[in-house]
């Protein structure tokens, strides 16, 4: 290549640098020589202008050096040829004169005022503007800066059901009480804090201490939008997170279990409407919910979910004096730990009942009306027929209150049809007619400070309408045609939102319609005469009592289980003391039907009036002390609380509930449960018999079956009810010096504990138990209004013999349990052999010999015999080998003891058994015992 080419080259390379212009003010062009020379620039140590093929892109630089290459070896070439000149003198540049760059003013940020004007403004607790624009909404809120810092409440409810979806949300549930404050923390940044409430201080030092150890939490950072001075506020955007998983809204739209259910979807989330009150604002926010996974249950992909945003002051000045609990008194609490003396010894939990802030107007009057009643709202989808049993439930509390001197303490209004207010609104005490959802359910906020009430509402489903008669689903199951005769002690599955408000929630309802079906088969078919309006009355009675319970709860109260037992068998078919007392102590129990007025018109079916607990409850909780301090007012207090021992005072809750106190489960009645029992398990065998009566030509005999089914109920469950009573002590909350001291815990006598497991063992194992009419079962038939007027096959099979098994499985599985067992040794250990004590050789005869009764007399053993035989071996042989570890080893010595007895008489009873089936199942069960044994056998002494 020649030397103009190479130029050619060189110059194509480095044209664009004619163009380029590096930012810096002044470079001198570069001799190739001094490249290609290595002479150094100055300022740079001899070393190559690096700096300006730094400054440039990669390409260009590469271009730059592959040309002083190129140049580097011309000018060799052309130093080897030409002599050598003199050198020019460098031409010197002016430096290029910089254009004058206007001096612009920093741009003023505008105020709140200048960046909202296109906004709609309202105002009310604090102001709020919102723009909705080109598809874009956004919510900003001021905040004054005497604002900062000061508590509020945000109450987090569905404002709209979720039927005929896996979700279980309903209309008005709660989803979280978040209590809240704004913290600025710089300039351009404000932060919503949750505060640590459950740590507390009264001094500095204790205060900081705590500040130290347990943060508070942080629920949102917002950017300060803008500022108005002359107003001393601040402007935030809230938009995001009104859309956002504010305090696990997903959780409440998972399915129990994780079923499927469904998730929020961001893209479809849209802020509904903004209301600004003077004490409150909401925001309504409809969330897409996408559905997660495969269908489950039929659900949707995708449905609409509105979610209701209530922020409110958290009141610090209204007078209210916290009131401390006590565990002979059912309240609610709010807890924390007061660490403000932190001395060795001192107790911190601190326990504040929740209350209204109730008092009356006029001091110096016997009788006064309030300050401020507590309003409740009756629903205007409450039909009209029921309004009137709502009313009376909603006020029964009215006369305990009377008792502390105020006059129409609660009041009852009817929410007008045209109501320009929705009932999720919380400024509204609500009694909420619902459906989808079958329970009532009490729900109220509270000051976590103070205790203070400050809503309430209550749910109520339409099932009261129809007398709470059981869907065909909860009779048979569709998967296996078995008809579901008990289990009614079960907690129903919830999902893990409604767990945490546990045991705020209540679903008295819920669990109770399978009772309240019971006792109106029994009312209908063993009443002489019972009449349509008879039936409108005891379903009326039940919504009342159901009402007065879901308001004590919005009162404060807790469940009290141990109130069903106030008055005796006898008592309860009287109406007289049913008039004065109700069917128990109190209507926080779950109450059943009262058995009493069965075959009656006289005597209440339900409780229409609070009982002589709840008057005593509210006595507690409301009653005016004077004292400075919740702590001067112990000494009243303690005063009250102390009669928690007495007859009709008696309290215990949720925790002890459906465990080893037998007067302590859900839906008992009377003074002794077993006579109540016996008398519910009595009533099978008649509702059985007469369940055609109510059958005429040309209906189905699906009212037939429902009743039949409900007799077969009120025996087996029944019947495991008394199994509580097996080895069950009996619970007492008393202080030293109460009323009726009575022992925190005392074993059930010995002769109670006989006669329940001999009422078990008669209606479940004894060769008669399920005596029956076997052309009834033919008669059992579906819901002529299934969808489709057709139900499955397998829900048509009505597999009694399998329910039957299944039933006396249950219960002999729960009396061979080995906590039970573990339990009837306690009690014996207790009482002594001079105490009467029940024994676990006793039970384990008393089984043995009804269960195995066809031995010694040589007879036949009937299908369902078989079935509980070898349930018994099946519970025996591990508890005789040792695989139920956790047993008592007497009970497994005496279990090893009754299996060879039990060897020996079926080996004599085995030559006599000659038809089909005896003679194959009880070899059957000899091999089983000798396998068994041999077993045994063959395990070293001490394993």
């Amino acid at each position: 290549m020649t030397v103009q080419s190479w130029a050619s080259v060189l110059g194509a390379s480095l044209r664009p640098f004619t163009t380029y212009h590096l930012p810096l003010t002044t470079y001198r062009i570069l001799k190739i020589n001094d490249l290609g020379r290595n002479n150094a620039t100055p300022g740079t140590s001899g070393q190559p202008n690096r700096r300006i093929i730094n400054l440039m892109s990669p390409a260009l630089s590469s271009r730059l050096l592959l040309g002083a290459v190129l140049f580097s070896t011309v000018g060799l070439a052309q130093a080897q040829s030409d002599p050598p000149k003199p050198a020019a003198t460098p031409v010197v540049q002016k430096d290029q004169e910089k254009p004058k760059e206007e001096k612009k003013e920093p741009e003023k940020p505008k105020t709140i005022d200048e960046l909202t004007k296109d906004f709609t403004k309202t105002e009310g607790l604090v102001t709020i503007y919102r723009q909705t624009k080109d598809k874009k909404d956004t919510v900003y809120l001021e905040i004054p800066e005497s604002r900062l810092g000061k508590l509020m409440l945000i109450q987090i409810t569905s404002g709209s059901g979720l039927g005929d979806t896996s979700a279980f949300v309903f209309h008005g549930m709660p989803i979280a009480d978040v209590p809240v404050r704004f913290q600025k923390i710089d300039d351009a940044r404000i932060q919503l804090i949750t505060p640590n409430l459950y740590h507390r201080g009264e001094t500095p030092e204790s205060k900081r201490g705590i500040a130290r150890s347990f943060p508070d939490m942080i629920l949102a950072n917002f950017d300060i939008a803008a500022n108005q001075p002359d107003r001393k506020s601040m402007l935030v955007d809230v938009t995001s997170f009104f859309k956002s998983d504010v305090a696990d809204l997903s959780t409440a739209v998972d399915s129990p279990g994780g079923r499927g259910g469904f998730g929020l979807d961001p893209s479809g989330t849209r802020i509904d409407t903004v209301k600004n009150f003077p004490e409150n604002f909401v925001i309504r926010t409809v969330y897409q919910l996408q559905r997660k996974g495969p269908a489950f249950s039929g659900d949707p992909k995708s449905v609409p979910w509105a979610v209701s945003f209530n922020i409110s002051d958290l009141p610090t000045d209204t007078g209210y004096r916290p009131r401390l609990g006590d565990p002979r008194v059912g309240y609610f609490t709010t807890t924390f730990e007061d660490l403000t003396d932190a001395r060795d010894g001192n107790d911190p939990n601190v326990n504040y009942i929740m209350r209204w802030n109730l008092e009356r107007a006029d001091p110096s009057l016997a009788l006064s009306p309030p300050k401020k009643p507590i309003v409740f709202w009756i629903d205007n989808a409450v039909p009209q027929e029921y309004r009137e049993s709502v009313r009376k439930g909603i006020l029964m509390y009215n006369e305990a209150f009377e008792k502390m001197g105020i006059k129409d303490a609660i009041e009852a209004k009817q929410m007008p049809d045209d109501a320009d207010w929705d009932i999720a609104d919380i400024r509204y005490n609500m009694v909420r007619w619902t459906t989808g959802m079958p329970f009532a359910i009490a729900l109220f906020r509270a000051n976590p400070i103070t205790g203070e009430i400050l809503n309430a509402s209550v749910n109520m489903d339409a099932g009261f309408a129809s007398s709470g008669a059981v869907n065909f689903d909860n009779i048979v199951d569709p998967s296996t045609g078995q008809v579901i005769l008990a289990d009614l002690d079960t907690t129903p599955a919830k999902p893990q939102i409604l767990k945490k408000w546990a045991p705020m929630l209540c679903d008295i309802e819920q669990r109770g319609r399978d009772i309240h079906a019971i006792g109106m088969a029994a009312a209908e078919t063993l009443t002489p005469g019972f009449t349509s309006e008879d039936r409108e009355r005891m379903i009326k009675q039940y919504i009342t009592e159901v009402v007065a319970h879901e308001v004590g709860h919005c009162m404060g109260l807790r469940h009290n289980f141990a109130a069903s037992n106030q008055l005796s068998m006898d008592q309860l078919c009287d109406p007289a003391t049913v008039k004065k007392y109700g069917t128990g102590a109190s209507v926080m129990d779950y109450s059943p039907f009262n058995a009493g007025a069965i075959g009656r018109r006289d005597v209440d079916f339900y409780s229409q009036r609070i009982g002589t607990y709840d008057f005593w409850a509210i006595e507690y909780g409301y009653t005016p002390v004077s004292a400075g301090s919740p702590q001067g007012e112990v000494p009243a207090l303690r005063s009250i609380a102390s009669l928690g021992s007495t007859p009709g005072h008696l309290y215990q809750s949720d925790g002890s509930a459906d465990d080893f106190d037998p007067f302590v489960i859900r839906f008992d009645s009377a003074r002794q449960p077993l006579d109540y029992l016996e008398k519910m398990v009595g009533f099978g065998p008649r509702i059985r018999e007469r369940a055609q009566m109510k059958i005429k030509p040309g209906e189905s005999y699906y009212k037939f079956t429902q009743t039949y089914l409900a007799g077969w109920r009120a025996q087996v469950s029944n019947a495991n009810r008394a199994a509580r009573f097996v080895g069950g002590g009996r619970l007492a909350t008393s202080f030293k010096g109460d009323a009726n001291e009575r022992p925190s815990f005392t074993p059930v006598d010995g002769p109670t504990q006989r006669r329940a497991l001999h009422l078990v063992t008669k209606s479940l194992f004894s060769e008669d138990a399920f005596k029956t009419q076997k052309k009834d079962f033919g008669m059992l038939t579906f819901n002529p209004k299934e969808s489709g007027n057709e139900a499955w096959g397998r829900s048509r099979m009505f597999a009694m013999e399998k329910s039957f098994s299944s039933a006396q499985r249950q219960a002999l599985t729960s009396l061979l349990d080995s906590d039970r067992l573990t339990r009837i040794k306690s009690n014996e250990f207790r009482l002594g052999p001079a105490g009467g004590a029940f024994t676990v050789a006793e039970m384990f005869r008393t089984l043995d010999k009804d269960i195995w009764s066809e031995l010694p007399a040589n007879k036949r053993v009937t299908d369902l015999r078989r079935d509980l035989q070898r349930s018994y071996l099946d519970l025996m042989i591990p508890l005789a080998v040792g695989q139920k570890s956790d047993a008592p080893a007497d009970a497994r010595d005496l279990a090893m003891d009754d299996l060879v007895s039990l060897r020996t008489r079926i080996k004599t009873a085995l030559p006599k058994a000659t038809d089909e089936y005896t003679g194959p199942h009880l070899r059957q069960c000899l091999a089983r015992i000798n396998r068994a044994l041999a077993a045994q056998s063959t395990v070293p002494v001490g394993q």
